[in-house]
């Protein structure tokens, strides 16, 4: 019988169910994206801000071309705290529409898997983290790398990335081990099958490659020494209404340094607790989505070696563990990178017209997937913490601003201890827009 396939063992599938319009997947998948923005979104930090405002006035240094530019321009307003607080929002508010924009053609695509793919990315602490580290370089750099990936005419992604990538290479080095291989996979995905021009795309490809590798050897062989580390820090104070960090950690050390610092970070019971709280919240997430991409894959029959790039570039962002100790945001970024890698995929294909019948274990691990996510915390910096429903924190900060008792936008708060720098959340009172005591004491 020609429906025997589908009807054989009912208690093993799900025949296209649930049987919901696209308009409702797609508002559950609107809910779920803002409550992960509002459990993690914060004013951009002071890390954020410094390495905003780094420039080349004392030679040329990683993580100092957007300084150099508003150095250039001599504009006074574009030192102040709001230009900067609603340039970095306005970053992070088009990385998650053109999110949520993807999330709505995998809605809009027909089967299933994709739907609850959209889902569980919706409700992921990788979104909890990419609205908390607003302002970070990571941030132009997921957006040029959207942007690269909606582009579906080869030679014009090609000049687009040629052009523009090295630029967030400048502005944050990073970004080249955590999105270039995605954008290496989307071109390789689009190479064709005629020999003539899949030579002509591989050149132009390796010509790609070529601007992006000279670029970051450029920056890798950069290193400003100390003294005119603390001079660029002492020059650019004076200009702005907020406390800057300190220079030193990034600006003045190699890989070799970065390395032996990230190792012995990760001696400390804090380092290893660290990383460990950080990946078993989002590790499993990001197994589902390299395996489902894996699966499409060999429907699409894409050869072993594309299958290959495609994990590899699902899991670029892990590398950064061994020279840098963010690992929830690594973790977060390697979550991100993997969705984006299933929805290239996917999103080439057609749309399906009638939902295929799917076991029950496809159905039932997203949804323990969504329920891990939501009901889960990960490690913030400087002491924040994952808000939960109906954050009331947040509304009492916001509430504090509506009565004038706190400015708009309101300015980064001091870290606790005596460091200039927090790296995770410290002993004592976590937060996230207030401590628990500040805001019973103010209650009283």
């Amino acid at each position: 019988m020609n429906g025997s396939s589908v009807t054989a063992n009912p208690r093993s599938t799900y025949q296209a169910i649930p049987q919901w319009s696209e308009r409702v997947w797609v508002m559950l998948v609107g809910i779920l994206l803002l409550n992960s923005v509002l459990r993690g979104i914060r004013p951009p930090n002071r890390w954020a801000l410094t390495h905003f405002l780094s420039n080349y006035d004392f030679g040329f240094a990683k993580r100092s071309l957007q300084g150099a530019v508003f150095a250039a321009l001599d504009i006074p307003a574009m030192y102040t705290y709001s230009f900067a607080f609603w340039y970095m929002m306005s970053v992070l508010a088009a990385n998650v529409l053109i999110l949520l924009w993807l999330m709505r053609r995998l809605c809009a695509v027909g089967d299933l898997t994709s739907r609850l793919i959209a889902l569980v990315f919706a409700s992921s602490l990788a979104v909890v983290v990419l609205a908390h580290i607003v302002g970070y370089g990571d941030q132009v750099g997921l957006l040029v790398t959207l942007l690269a990936v909606l582009l579906r005419d080869f030679y014009k992604r090609c000049i687009f990335v040629a052009v523009v990538f090295p630029i967030c290479v400048l502005i944050q080095e990073t970004q080249f081990v955590m999105f270039f291989p995605l954008l290496v996979f989307r071109f390789l995905i689009d190479l064709g099958d005629k020999a003539t021009e899949q030579r002509r795309k591989l050149l132009s490809l390796c010509l790609v490659c070529a601007c992006v590798f000279a670029t970051l050897l450029i920056v890798l062989s950069t290193r400003l020494s100390e003294a005119s580390a603390t001079e660029m820090y002492q020059s650019i104070q004076p200009s702005v209404e907020f406390p800057l960090t300190e220079y030193g950690i990034t600006l003045t050390t190699t890989l070799t340094d970065n390395f032996r610092m990230t190792m012995d970070f990760y001696k400390k019971p804090s380092g290893y607790s660290f990383i460990l709280f950080s990946w078993v919240v989002t590790l499993p997430i990001t197994a589902y989505l390299m395996r489902t991409s894996w699966s499409q894959m060999i429907r699409d029959r894409q050869s072993m070696f594309l299958r290959l790039v495609a994990m590899g570039a699902s899991a670029a962002p892990l590398a950064m563990h061994v020279i840098a100790v963010d690992a929830n945001r690594f973790a977060s970024f390697a979550l991100i990178t993997s969705f984006l890698v299933y929805a290239t995929v996917r999103l080439r294909g057609g749309v399906d017209e009638q939902l295929p019948s799917v076991p029950k274990a496809n159905v039932l691990l997203p949804a323990a997937l969504i329920a891990m996510s939501l009901s889960s915390s990960i490690p913030l910096f400087e002491g924040y913490v994952v808000r939960s429903f109906p954050y009331e924190e947040l509304l009492f900060d916001l509430s504090k601003v509506a009565a004038l008792r706190e400015p708009f936008p309101p300015h980064p708060e001091l870290c606790f201890g005596t460091g200039d720098v927090c790296l995770f959340v410290h002993d004592g009172m976590p937060h996230s827009g207030i401590s628990k005591a500040d805001f019973c004491a103010n209650e009283q």
